[in-house]
């Protein structure tokens, strides 16, 4: 077979022409080839010319043809080379032969570009465009093609990496396959074809008319028919090429009906369809891979900027199908079907997880002036969690049905959508959003549900809606979720992210008007007011939320309206924002755990509903507290829990239960129970020690001259401290003691009655303690404005001193039990006819009969009270005493009167009373007033020798600290207390007994204690840990709150309480520091100085216990033995104690 070569200029090959040897090649074949850019040699032979180029060439031809049978091949340095072929003569080219290439081949004929029936492409790149590219975009790289009015038209079947076929109208009906690349079919005058982050894309900048769907060409449009391929399959070299179709039909029409495949490696590639309209007529688009979905963009992405390109109108027909699903194990893809104008949706749409593993991949449909749709997305998952569906057109209507109406084309810009689409959807596993998305905010921005279309969820999965509103959410159907279904709903009107709505009433109000029961599921709702109200069902007349979590938010100062009852089953409700109440509510925990309101909850003005919360298993949580000081208080408040968490004021006006206890973090709380009574069921403590003040108040004028029987508050815990139980705590670990407690008028001052009832229970209290090593100077204030009780045989602790003052105009009564403080206690009657009653406690049955002189219960009989302080006591007021057990005070001064003022005075004595058992009373009655005592008294003084009563008298006139000791006789009381120049003293069937009493220490000088004084035991700090203190803590509270008896029927349980005190410091002389309080004192912190004082004053406890030698041993024993260091041996234990002398005082062994 003969060859010619010619070699770089088309002149030698215009005269090879001429001759008449190619005259049928010139008819039919490429003709009149001029290189102007660049060199190539032409090698012509029977069948076909190959073409030699060099990279950036370009040839100039008066016609580029080829016929069946014939083939033009370009040979060129490499795959990235190209070859710019332009097309003169204002004829179409018209390949029907075969072109080849190795490289980038161009062809640009404004006349138009046709691939005939059995033409095969197979190139690096081809670029087929019916226009113009000038020689510097061509060199520079810049692929911009103008003047794109012709027609490209392929039926044959194309093949490269990158495939474009450009022109003012592009048609598809053969194949194109781009095994490691991309296909680009654009259709507008000007074209401009790049990449920008790995990614193509296409502008086009020419207007141009619609045309019938196989119209004339300059139609602007672009037709991809019957038996179409475009298949996008990347080598898997280790490397994944970015693969992807994108079908641009500028202001034209883009219709597909035929199929259009997309993939990358083992999962699926990238299809984007885009004109002025789209439309799918039995088509197939598919970017479904192995190993996952791709990506597949029809209409344009709502995403963009709004100028960007998208289309007017989207139709596919019920012959078509879209999908980007996970073929064997991944998760499917992302179809997004998008119109300007209107979408309307009959075909099939999926992308779906893996048949082996995956999650179902992401489906939006949308329009923004409209939207049908007739069938359910699937983006289900076999083997993992449902996709999610996304409906996001202007405004929405959900109606009953399947099938959505858009009113008519450019008639409404409302959507309706049936819910049993959505519904189908949910029951899937999938998830379900619906969006008022316009970014203009030309609409009114609302998602109405009618009151039929309700969402229902019976498959037994788990789902989740949401709704997105511009404007306002107004849900009047409902939402229901059986057969172990869980339906979270998802509501967000106002929605910031979204452009204000145009319609005023669309101002991001939320309205909950039917039932909504959703299993498991939670409810979220955020809006710029939130409204739920009831609804009659089954004549119940209630609105029932049944969720995981129920969240409703009211942002930017707004407010929510609640006038149904809630109930979360396996989370907790959030109402975030002020929440008032227009019926009375039940907020309910079942399995849930938390129950919080940031804002204050409140009932509508005058109507003081109730509320009830039972959140028992969870925390309730109420940061803005509960009512105001006006007419929006709520009426009466319940609440049931592991923890209930105050932040502000809680005022109601009938009354309040808290059945658990109360944590208060707020700078300063007030409990108005107004007409009704207030229950603590448990504990109430400051979360952070010192750091906040309480007030007890409710409406005096209603309670005045209430007794006993009928108290506004009443204790059934300790109020200062947390339980030291497990469960849920939070503060400092442990709780803490308050800053203040006030008890009375409100914060304004306005005058209420406060009387103060501890209920009777057996380890009700007062707990001022605090377990954070506080500073012990605190003064713990309980100050009422009429009386204060704390009930028969309940236990006040302080670790701090204590001082209770009723200061009422009238008569004021202060009626404790047992009283233990650290520092100094101060009990003040100021009233006029002001009382301080010490009560007894009971000890137990005398056999169905009572006891000589008891006043309270037939069949029982009473100890006597206990008033232990480590500093002074003071009692002022007229003293009635059922029965004083001990009274130990190291200057206990007590002033009886009627007027609130009287001498004070501190000559320790020792008086013995009778009844339940021989007690002692350290201490000094003195005063103007009345003294009352109910029982036997017999009146014994220590000292050397015989005394008599003129010695005791002439001590107690004299007010001298000397010992008295009375060893043979009896000295009658009211001779002893006649010295005393009480008004008056009565006696209650006041008898004398004799008792005979052993050789016994007492105090010597009993002057306040000097803190600073010798014989500490020393410590070095790295012998302390953090768990030893809040040991040695607890057990010293648990020493001075308990009374501990040591007769021989209670060494065991003296035993017990001696094996639970806490740390002791380890031997001064092992500590090799100075042996005085200010050495020690600078090394350590504010904390451990602290325990250190507690530890002075938990030995002077033991030594006032009236232990044996032996007893006090095992003790002190004991309690190094329970926390001893690991370096300290047991047979240093002897060296640990010592004498202690702080200001005098000598606690010395018996």
């Amino acid at each position: 077979m003969a060859q010619i070569r010619m070699k770089t200029r088309a002149l030698t090959l215009a005269i090879l022409m001429a001759t008449g040897g190619l005259a049928q090649i010139a008819r039919a074949n490429p003709d009149g080839g001029d290189v102007v850019h660049g060199s190539a040699e032409f090698i012509f032979g029977e069948d076909y010319l190959r073409i030699l180029t060099g990279d950036l060439t370009i040839i100039d031809w008066l016609s580029f043809n080829i016929d069946a049978g014939y083939t033009v091949e370009f040979l060129m340095p490499g795959i990235d080379s190209r070859v710019l072929n332009r097309i003169t003569s204002g004829v179409p080219t018209e390949i029907m032969g075969n072109l080849l290439a190795n490289g980038q081949v161009f062809i640009a004929n404004p006349s138009g570009v046709i691939f005939g029936n059995g033409s095969v492409v197979n190139v690096g790149a081809l670029y087929a465009a019916a226009g113009n590219i000038s020689n510097a975009d061509f060199i520079s790289g810049v692929h911009r093609f103008t003047d794109a009015r012709g027609i490209v038209e392929n039926r044959g079947h194309l093949r490269g990496d990158f495939i474009t076929l450009i022109g003012g109208r592009v048609a598809n009906h053969g194949t194109i396959s781009a095994p490691n690349g991309t296909v680009v079919m654009a259709a507008g005058e000007q074209v401009l074809i790049g990449e920008h982050l790995g990614r193509v894309f296409v502008q086009i900048d020419v207007p141009t008319t619609d045309a019938d769907l196989l119209g004339s060409s300059g139609d602007g449009g672009l037709d991809l028919a019957a038996g179409d391929v475009f298949s996008l399959a990347a080598w898997n070299t280790g490397a994944i090429d970015a693969g992807a179709v994108t079908v641009h039909g500028g202001s034209g029409r883009t219709v597909v009906s035929g199929d259009i495949l997309a993939q990358m490696g083992d999962r699926g590639g990238d299809i984007t369809l885009l004109g002025h309209s789209v439309e799918l007529r039995g088509a197939t688009v598919d970017a479904s891979g192995g190993a996952g979905g791709g990506s597949i963009v029809i209409g344009g992405d709502p995403h963009a900027d709004i100028n960007g390109d998208r289309s007017q109108h989207v139709d596919i027909d019920a012959d078509s199908v879209v999908r980007a699903d996970a073929l064997i194990a991944g998760d499917g893809g992302s179809v997004v079907v998008w119109s300007d104008s209107f979408t309307n949706i009959d075909g099939q749409l999926s992308a779906r997880g893996g048949v082996v593993a995956g999650n179902g991949g992401f489906i939006e449909t949308s329009g923004l002036r409209g939207l049908r749709i007739s069938r359910m997305v699937d983006a289900r998952a076999i083997n993992g969690r449902g996709g999610h569906w996304l409906i996001d057109p202007t405004n929405i209507i959900i109606a009953p049905g399947s099938l959505g109406s858009l009113g008519g084309w450019g008639q409404t810009d409302t959507a309706v959508v049936g819910v049993n689409l959505i519904n189908q959807a949910l029951n899937a596993g999938m998830d379900v959003t619906l969006t008022t998305l316009n970014p203009l905010g030309n609409g009114s921005g609302e998602i109405v549900q009618m009151e039929s279309a309700a969402f229902l969820l019976s498959s037994g999965v788990g789902s989740t809606l949401t709704l997105n509103a511009a404007g306002s959410i107004l849900l009047h159907g409902g939402a229901y979720a059986t057969n172990g279904s869980s339906l979270s709903l998802v509501l967000v009107a106002g929605d910031p992210n979204q452009p204000a709505p145009a319609d005023p009433f669309s101002n991001g109000r939320i309205e909950i008007n039917e039932v909504l029961s959703l299993g498991g599921g939670s409810l979220s709702a955020a809006g710029n007011s939130i409204l739920v109200r009831s609804r009659n069902i089954s004549n119940t007349g209630e609105v029932f939320v049944n969720a995981g979590n129920i969240e409703l938010t009211a942002r930017d100062m707004g407010a929510i309206t609640l006038g149904a009852d809630l109930t979360a089953t396996l989370g907790g409700i959030l109402l975030d924002g002020v929440t008032t109440l227009t019926r009375d509510i039940s907020l309910s925990l079942d399995g849930g755990w938390y129950m919080e309101a940031t804002g204050t909850v409140l009932s509508r003005a005058g109507e003081y509903h109730d509320l009830t919360i039972d959140a028992q298993g969870g925390i309730v949580t109420l940061a803005g507290g509960v009512g105001d000081a006006g007419e929006r208080r709520v009426g009466t408040l319940d609440i049931a829990a592991d923890l209930i968490r105050i932040g502000a004021d809680v005022r109601v006006s009938d009354g309040m239960n808290f059945y658990a206890p109360v944590s208060v973090f707020g700078d300063s709380v007030v409990f108005h129970t107004g007409l009704g009574t207030a229950l603590f069921a448990d504990s109430v403590y400051s979360e952070v020690y010192g750091q906040s003040d309480i007030a007890f108040e409710y409406d005096g004028e209603a309670w005045a001259g209430v007794g006993e029987g009928r108290t506004p508050f009443k204790f059934r815990g300790s109020i200062g401290v947390a339980p030291l139980v497990d469960g849920p705590r939070l503060g400092d670990g442990y709780g803490g003691a308050f800053r203040n407690i006030r008890f009375g008028s409100d914060l304004a001052g306005s005058p209420s009655v406060a009387t103060f009832l501890f209920a009777n229970a057996a380890m009700a209290g007062l707990d001022l303690t605090s377990l954070s090593g506080t500073d012990l100077s605190t003064l713990f204030q309980i100050v009422a404005t009429d009386s204060i009780r704390t009930g028969r045989g309940q236990k006040i602790t302080s670790f701090g001193s204590l001082a209770m003052t009723a200061e009422g105009a009238g008569s004021t009564v202060i009626e404790v039990g047992d009283l233990t403080v650290v520092g100094d206690l101060s009990l003040r009657s100021l009233g006029s006819g002001g009382l301080v009653r010490l009560l007894g406690r009971v000890a137990g049955s005398i056999d169905g009969q009572d006891n000589e002189g008891d006043r309270d219960n037939p069949g029982t009989a009473d100890e006597g009270a206990e008033l232990i302080a480590m500093g002074d006591i003071l009692i002022q007021g007229t003293i009635a005493a059922d029965s004083v057990g001990t009274m130990m005070g190291y200057n206990p001064t007590v002033l009886a009167n009627e007027s609130g003022s009287g001498s004070a005075g501190s000559l320790p004595i020792e008086v013995i009373q009778g009844g339940a058992g021989i007690d002692r009373f350290v201490g000094m009655f003195k005063g103007t007033g009345d003294l009352l005592y109910a029982y036997d008294l017999a009146a014994f003084a220590s000292g050397p020798g015989p005394a008599s009563q003129a010695n005791l008298a002439e001590a107690f006139a004299n007010e001298v600290p000397v010992e008295f000791r009375i060893d043979e006789r009896l000295l009658a009381a009211e001779q002893v207390l006649r010295e005393l120049n009480f008004a008056t003293r009565t006696m209650a069937d006041a008898t004398v007994s004799e008792e005979r009493l052993g050789p016994r220490s007492i105090i010597r000088d009993a002057g306040p204690i000097d803190r600073s004084g010798d014989g500490v035991a020393l410590l070095t700090m790295d012998r302390l840990s953090r768990k030893s203190v809040r040991r040695l803590t607890r057990s010293y509270i648990e020493l001075l709150g308990e009374r501990v008896s040591a007769d021989s029927a209670e060494r065991t349980e003296t035993t017990r309480v001696r094996r639970e005190l806490g740390t002791l410091w380890v031997a001064w002389n092992k500590s090799g520091r100075p042996k005085d309080v200010a050495g020690f004192a600078e090394n350590l912190d504010p904390g451990l100085r602290q325990t250190l004082w507690q530890l002075t004053r938990t030995i002077m406890a033991i030594d006032l216990l009236e232990l044996t030698p032996s007893e006090i041993r095992h003790a002190r024993r004991t309690l190094l033995d329970t926390v001893l260091p690991d370096t300290v041996s047991a047979t240093e234990l002897e060296s640990a104690w010592f004498p202690m002398t702080p200001g005098g005082i000598t606690l010395s062994q018996r």
